[in-house]
């Protein structure tokens, strides 16, 4: 911008220019309230009328500089929106969600809290989430456990259809699930837990997120690949597991790498296998690396509400969720868990669910794991 001598030429202009930008049908409260602000500066600084009313606009502009806020409808919650979150507090996807939730206040403009209901595989954060009105007040960071393995290994157990009872928001994240074993076994790699647990019925133990998690049945599956006989002890969330292991309570588990990232940087245990190749752990092999023809699965989340909440909250959400889950300082706070951000629209979570539906169907009638 070119300026006069003495800069006024420039600063009018500055100033009319922020002026004009301010939408006139309805103006903002905070834009309201500029024409007192001035008229006071003026009584107090008339000889600055001009730098203040600049100074005004600016002020009023700030709040709107940490971006827009997603548009909210008539129908949207008044109060706090609550992330239900199917870990314990301290895992990775808790945490995850945590750095997501202060990013959604931002954008949703009210504040977005977290509530931990780990078990059961997710159904115990599904039945809380189906629990209440269908207002999109809460919504929930589902495990892919919860919509494509229990309804199909625990049909009899499962009180809810992920088709029919969940609307999705945005898919997630993704994260390895990895077997890990504690320092000082009489094995280092897959290939000697095999060996040592063929010729020792029953001293290898993997802990395990909880029955009917994806490190369950992962466990399963590598059973039957191996046929070595490895037991699979379940815990409280994948923490809790993790904390046996250390403690010498379970020779190792298989968790989602977000939740064990600390304790493998800490030099406290070794990845043996992964689900799928993770940037900082390419040496960590996948069965299919190893020879095996079936990879562990690994873990996704997707963002989940009632089916029955209202289209308009339901859009505000979805837009609100891509833009944090699509934000690169979000991203670079997250992929240190050893959780990686993959935002995709809802028809693309309703395509994986379908996809893996039917692996998982597959697999567990090979290895007869439905129930």
């Amino acid at each position: 911008m070119r300026m006069d001598a003495g800069g006024q030429r420039g600063r009018r202009d500055l100033a009319h220019s922020a002026i004009l930008a301010l939408p006139a049908h309805p103006p903002p409260t905070e834009f309201r309230r500029i024409p007192r602000c001035t008229r006071e500066l003026r009584r107090s600084h008339p000889g600055n009328t001009m730098k203040n009313l600049l100074l005004s606009v600016m002020v009023a502009l700030t709040p709107l500089l940490a971006g827009p806020a997603a548009a909210r409808t008539p129908e949207f919650p008044t109060g706090p929106i609550t992330i239900i979150v199917p870990v314990a507090a301290g895992d990775g996807f808790d945490s995850a969600a945590r750095i997501l939730a202060e990013n959604l206040a931002t954008h949703l403009r009210t504040p977005v809290l977290v509530d931990n209901r780990p078990g059961a595989g997710g159904a115990l954060s599904v039945a809380e989430l189906l629990r209440g009105p269908r207002d999109g007040q809460k919504v929930l960071m589902a495990i892919n456990a919860s919509l494509t393995f229990r309804p199909v290994l625990q049909a009899a157990s499962t009180n809810y259809d992920p088709f029919k009872d969940l609307q999705p928001v945005s898919l997630a994240e993704r994260t390895p699930s990895v077997l890990v074993i504690v320092n000082g076994l009489p094995f280092t790699d897959l290939k000697g837990l095999v060996e040592f647990a063929r010729n020792n019925p029953g001293k290898v133990r993997l802990g395990t997120a909880g029955q009917g998690s994806i490190g369950d049945f992962d466990v399963e599956i590598l059973n039957g690949l191996t046929k070595a006989g490895i037991l699979s002890v379940p815990f409280k969330g994948s923490g809790p597991a993790i904390t046996a292991m250390r403690g010498g309570h379970v020779e190792g588990v298989i968790v989602s790498l977000g939740s064990v990232s600390g304790t493998l940087k800490a030099g406290a245990a070794k990845a043996i296998a992964l689900s799928d190749k993770f940037p900082g752990y390419e040496s960590v092999p996948t069965l299919k690396e190893l020879g095996y023809p079936q990879d562990l699965i690994g873990v996704w989340t997707a963002f989940v509400v009632p089916a029955g909440v209202p289209e308009s909250t339901r859009k505000t959400l979805e837009e609100a969720f891509a833009r944090s889950l699509r934000d690169p300082a979000v991203n670079a706070r997250i992929l240190p868990l050893g959780i990686l951000n993959d935002y995709q629209p809802p028809a693309r979570v309703i395509t994986m669910m379908r996809e893996e539906t039917a692996v998982v169907n597959d697999i567990g009638k090979k290895l007869g794991l439905a129930k």
